[in-house]
């Protein structure tokens, strides 16, 4: 996320290198630029990319400033991990900060900082397409054949971890897709390595019953319930802790000690108004939403111990048996709803939402924000874009809000 700091050896007069690269602030109109600078320092050396410096033959010359720096920082985040592939760890690999100009301190700049990443080769997605690029020199260039295999075949090492736990929750979506009877939404969440939960039911069934103690509204679609089930233990396999509801039931949420949640709902917990077979808008936005609050709670009030901030976490979203079902855009709190086009999902039965990778300092931050990724891809796979999302999610703060 981006954030206010202090100037750390500031380019100006410097010359563009391996590790330097400057952009004007009008690259931010097509973000698409700076992922392409990214994923060259990730599969490269790492780097810094300042964006609001002008440049005249790669030597930083003048300072233009950005408007609403932070907000853009936000912006540049979310496009870096729809873009780069596998998703940057922000925070960790990824870090974009907001920082003064100390000769004029109204004109601010953009700094991005990239770690070598160990988790490649990275791609630049593009449509149907990846781009496998590193930065040599000051310029980028395409990897070869060959670069692309090795970096495939690389020795395996802890940071390979994330990339194993991604591939575990798509393997726990596509079995859902397997499975007869499995109907309606699935999210699955997991820390990297995992986090010690000191899980206790008197604790953890008011967060199950009352959704004000994670942040969310007593109303709506989320994760708690009054109505379906008992929070009850349950044991399987290497996996112990706490459910509420029966799994394959209307709705339920399971929470494991080592830090694991699911959750499901029913295709009838989708579908609230309108035609039949029609997906809820609020619902494909609040359930992921309010999972990501109970992780950020359970993480920050449960643990043995803390998680660090570069502590990675993937979330996964899958929707089952949704052939032939349709979303309609926008809001059900706008007048103009009812008079837009719904669309119907054109894919197979189900749809296997690609796991989203974030850091524990960025969930704890903007757990709304996490969420949305997967939110996001769900209205693409309609064939909608990002505009056409309910507004009751807010861009600039990175929140879910409900009017009274």
């Amino acid at each position: 996320m981006a954030r206010g700091g202090q100037l750390v050896n500031w380019p100006l007069g410097k010359r563009e290198s391996l590790t330097l690269e400057f952009k004007r602030g009008d690259a931010l109109k097509d973000p698409s630029g700076v992922a392409r600078e990214v994923v060259g320092f990730l599969n490269g050396k790492g780097g810094e990319i300042w964006i609001g410096v002008g440049e005249i033959d790669g030597v930083a010359s003048e300072v233009e400033g950005i408007p609403d720096a932070r907000l853009e920082g936000d912006r540049l985040q979310d496009v870096l991990v729809d873009r780069v592939e596998p998703s940057p760890v922000m925070g960790a690999e990824v870090q974009i900060e907001a920082v003064p100009f100390p000769e004029d301190p109204s004109r601010w700049l953009l700094r991005v900082v990239v770690e070598p990443g160990r988790r490649g080769p990275y791609a630049l997605l593009r449509q149907m397409s990846r781009a496998y690029l590193v930065r040599t020199g000051s310029r980028l260039r395409t990897m070869t054949r060959e670069e692309v295999a090795e970096g495939f075949r690389g020795p395996a090492t802890e940071e390979d971890a994330a990339s194993r736990v991604g591939r575990e929750v798509q393997g726990r979506l596509r079995r859902c897709a397997d499975e007869e009877g499995v109907a309606g939404l699935r999210v699955f969440i997991r820390a990297v390595g995992g986090v010690e939960l000191r899980l206790e039911k008197e604790r953890l069934e008011p967060l199950f019953r009352d959704p004000r103690r994670t942040g969310n509204r007593p109303l709506g679609w989320n994760f708690t319930s009054s109505q379906y089930g008992e929070v009850r233990p349950f044991r399987q396999a290497d996996r112990h802790g706490y459910r509420l509801g029966e799994e394959g039931s209307v709705q339920w949420t399971t929470v494991s000690a080592g830090g694991d949640v699911d959750f499901g709902a029913g295709l009838e917990r989708l579908q609230w108004q309108g035609q039949a077979r029609s997906l809820w808008p609020l619902a494909l936005l609040e359930f992921p939403v309010s999972l990501a609050r109970l992780v950020r709670t359970l993480y920050a009030e449960f643990a043995a111990r803390p998680p660090v901030p570069d502590v990675q976490i993937v979330l996964g979203l899958g929707l089952f048996r949704i052939g032939n079902w349709t979303l309609r855009p926008g809001s059900p709190n706008s007048i103009a709803f009812r008079m837009q086009e719904p669309r119907a999902y054109g894919g197979t039965d189900a749809f296997l939402g690609e796991p989203v990778l974030v850091s524990w300092k960025e969930l704890h931050a903007t757990p709304d924000r996490c969420a949305f990724h997967l939110v996001r891809q769900v209205y693409q796979a309609f064939g909608f874009e990002e505009r056409d999302l309910p507004v009751e999610y807010d861009r600039d703060s990175g929140r879910v809000t409900f009017p009274a």
